[in-house]
């Protein structure tokens, strides 16, 4: 009979990783409480029982000025995990995103730790950015866990070892048939309609993003006259941050600061940036469109040099068509949302297609626990693979 491993250790970057990695490693002890978990993350992994080597919060970045500064800390970091493995030996080592970094240190750790596993736990958008990401994913891993189906098609064409294991946001989305907010809570009237406002997380992308959905907002109070406009305001912005762009005589539009998927549920329409908040929405079941604007050198190279897919949303990649519409870059003003979302959740007119891919999405990505799939997956593969090595 084969032994387990004693020690396994797991990278997370971030904090969505740090959740991730958590449940991952909540799931492998409750089948193997003896194994020792050891690595980078955060307070999520920390109260799963991994020994934290080194928090995330030192080296997680949002750009690429953020990136350089934090150059020296992220060298600095990856030597001493290296250190670390080499003296320990841990038989997995289980990788979250976080692929700037990750993908650097798994080459290093191949080498030095020639009987350990090298597994990929939701790995980097590779088939929609960087091609040249896969000949390193298939020379350095012996595993990777796929989030989304097509994801699995891509890596086997590839010649990667892939397994699909559930999608961890639509999984946690099915779980609750019922919301704790209510358009009360917001100070809204039951007989109104809200559309939600989701312009992202980061302060680039509300620059980018709120302002246009706010004059769309404006555009429609006209003709919506029994509808509230409320905007999503992520966690890690600083709080109050939405107040900034509204104009106090303006109470149709309103700041909420909470769980997106909470907002969702009461909303009847969605206007969000590319992200999982479309596919929050969809999952949900919320009719919405997608929008995304950067700078214009970063558009032009990702369109004519780096991008592989046809859609950005996600939803619209799982599916195969823009079952979500998108506008991008130019067309993401007030007119032209307006426009779109009178089309759709005035009108109904053709665009109303989305609302019967909605069940087809969620019937893609529904599956059983995909972190106890994922351990499985995992402890499978030492079982088969720990002998030979």
């Amino acid at each position: 009979m084969k032994s387990t491993p004693s020690r396994i250790m797991i990278i997370a970057g971030e904090a969505s990783g740090d959740l991730h990695a958590s449940r991952l490693v909540s799931s492998i002890s409750e089948q193997y409480p003896q194994i020792m978990f050891s690595g980078m993350g955060g307070p999520y992994m920390d109260s799963a029982g991994v020994e934290i080597l080194y928090s995330y919060e030192n080296v997680s970045v949002t750009g690429i000025l953020d990136g350089i500064k934090v150059i020296p800390e992220l060298m600095k970091t990856r030597s001493k995990i290296l250190k670390f493995a080499i003296e320990k030996k841990p038989e997995i080592v289980i990788f979250v995103d976080f692929p700037g970094f990750n993908m650097n240190l798994v080459r290093l750790l191949k080498k030095n730790l020639l009987k350990s596993r090298m597994i990929y736990f939701i790995p980097p958008q590779i088939w929609g950015w960087k091609p040249s990401r896969t000949k390193k994913i298939a020379k350095n891993f012996d595993l990777v866990l796929t989030i989304f189906p097509f994801e699995n098609v891509f890596f086997k064409k590839s010649n990667i070892p892939a397994k699909y294991i559930g999608n961890p946001i639509c999984f946690e989305l099915m779980q609750k048939t019922k919301t704790g907010l209510t358009k009360n809570d917001l100070n809204i009237d039951n007989t109104y309609n809200i559309i939600a406002l989701v312009p992202g997380s980061r302060r680039k992308e509300l620059n980018r993003h709120l302002p246009p959905m706010i004059d769309a907002a404006r555009i429609l109070h006209s003709e919506l006259s029994k509808t509230v406009f409320v905007v999503s305001e992520a966690n890690s912005l600083p709080k109050d941050t939405i107040h900034s762009f509204l104009n106090k005589s303006e109470n149709f539009i309103l700041p909420y600061r909470g769980k997106l998927s909470e907002l969702l549920k009461i909303s009847d329409f969605a206007i969000v940036s590319s992200g999982t908040a479309s596919l929050e929405a969809s999952v949900i079941g919320v009719e919405s469109i997608l929008i995304y604007k950067t700078d214009i050198l970063s558009y032009f190279l990702a369109k004519y040099f780096l991008m592989r897919v046809d859609y950005l949303g996600l939803s619209n990649l799982i599916v195969g068509e823009e079952v979500v519409p998108e506008l991008l870059q130019g067309k993401v003003n007030g007119i032209d949302i307006a426009k779109l979302v009178r089309n759709l959740f005035i009108e109904g007119n053709k665009f109303k297609k989305e609302k019967t891919f909605i069940s087809e999405i969620r019937k893609k990505l529904e599956s059983s626990n995909p972190y106890i799939n994922a351990s499985e997956y995992i402890l499978n593969d030492w079982f088969e693979n720990a002998e030979t090595k």
